[in-house]
């Protein structure tokens, strides 16, 4: 029996370890089951931010610092692959904390940290294990935002008024980059345009030579403005000019007005465009009174720009000469006779026959193109009937009665009777 017994402990306490080696053989089947399936792995990942913190320790003694690093790291991640599949840079950033600042090397030490399974990560570590700053003191300014226009606008447009919504930008950061800074430009580009641009663009800082600054360490109360470029129409359009008073006595205008240059091209909203044909010069510019010779005179055309209106060119010269020819006139005596005259409009059931008791002398006068005339186109001389009873209020004409008539003279366009007068003759009319 007690052999028995002994055989049935025995038994017993080789089942428990049995059992327990059971156990401990199944938890390692399953640890390398996970480990086969997901494994422990190392990925890279590169441009994760660099993130400074505890500036105000600078900010503090009136100073700001200048990133000599590049702003980006890269880092080396281990986990398991399951969490390294949901992770990307986007959940990791390399932390530099100012007050680890080394100021002997300007160097401060970077920690790995994520947004996402942090827990679960076994190890993060950037490539570059430090960044390098510049230590400098604090300045701040304040600088006008100038407009700048890039690209050509379509054919037949060119660049109006330019408006931005802010025009002033403080800027402050390291006193050596701050101080670098000449000029803050918002440049906009109508390149092929037609129309106005509104756009939003980016502010940029700019050196005294022209070259563009990284901003580097430099903030701004503002990065983007508004900015709205006007597109205008452009046409060519003639100069005029008129004049006013009269020549000397014996004088007058040869009829050629000579403009320099007599076309200029303007710029101005379509709608505007199509009412203008001509920019003008006002007669109360242009005086000839008693003058006796060519006259020349000089203005200045932005002048007589209307409203809304500019020239296409900025750098167009806007002085404008005008030219008026003046000549002393020509003269001709002329002899009216009986002959040359004739009776028009009278009225139907009369007659009329004038007397005439000398012929009349005139001198004509006139510049040498219209006396010229005379020899294609004739003057002449007529009795208007109507015209007189009208003028003198004359319903009906008396027979066999004598009337003091006005001769009409027609002469060429240009051409006048020298100190002229009213010449009569005396009309007898009778009933037919």
């Amino acid at each position: 029996m007690q052999v028995a017994r002994k055989l049935s402990d025995f038994n017993e306490r080789h089942n428990i370890w049995l059992k327990a080696l059971a156990v401990i053989i199944s938890i390692l089947i399953w640890l390398v089951v996970v480990n086969v399936s997901d494994p422990v792995t190392t990925t890279t990942f590169s441009g994760v931010p660099v993130e400074i913190t505890n500036t105000e320790v600078l900010t503090a003694e009136g100073k700001t610092y200048e990133m000599l690093s590049a702003g980006t790291v890269t880092v080396t991640v281990n986990a398991k692959r399951t969490i390294l599949d949901s992770i990307s840079k986007d959940y990791l950033k390399a932390v530099a904390d100012m007050r680890d600042l080394d100021e002997e090397t300007g160097t401060i030490k970077l920690k790995v940290e994520s947004n996402k399974y942090s827990e679960k990560i076994d190890s993060m570590k950037a490539k570059e294990e430090t960044i390098t700053v510049s230590i400098d003191n604090l300045l701040k300014r304040q600088l006008p935002i100038y407009a700048s226009v890039t690209g050509t606008p379509a054919d037949g447009y060119v660049i109006g008024d330019v408006t931005m919504d802010q025009n002033i930008v403080r800027i402050s950061g390291p006193e050596k980059a701050v101080s670098e800074v000449s000029k803050v430009m918002a440049e906009v580009s109508v390149d092929g345009m037609s129309s106005n641009v509104s756009t939003t663009v980016d502010l940029r800082l700019y050196n005294e030579q022209g070259e563009q600054i990284n901003g580097n360490g430099i903030t701004k109360n503002i990065s983007s403005i508004a900015v709205v470029a006007e597109i205008l129409g452009t046409k060519e359009v003639g100069v005029k000019a008129y004049t006013s008073g009269d020549p000397a006595e014996g004088y007058g205008m040869t009829g050629e007005i000579r403009i320099t240059p007599s076309t200029v091209v303007i710029a101005a909203k379509n709608s505007v465009l199509k009412n203008i044909t001509d920019l003008i010069i006002p007669a109360a510019e242009l005086s000839i009174e008693d003058a006796t010779s060519n006259v020349k005179e000089t203005f200045d055309l932005s002048d007589y720009l209307p409203d809304s209106i500019r020239f296409a060119d900025p750098e167009q010269d806007t002085e404008v000469k005008v030219w008026v020819g003046i000549d002393k006139k020509e003269t001709l005596e002329k002899t009216i006779t009986y002959s040359m005259i004739s009776i028009q409009n009278m009225p139907e059931g009369y007659q009329g026959d004038f007397t005439l008791d000398a012929p009349i002398d005139i001198i004509l006068t006139g510049m040498a193109d219209a006396m010229d005339k005379l020899s294609k186109e004739p003057m002449t001389v007529k009795i208007d009937v109507a015209d007189h009873m009208k003028n003198k209020g004359i319903a009906e004409l008396a027979d066999e009665t004598t009337y003091e008539v006005p001769l009409t003279i027609k002469l060429p366009a240009g051409v006048e009777i020298m100190n002229e007068r009213t010449y009569t003759v005396r009309l007898r009319v009778t009933k037919k």
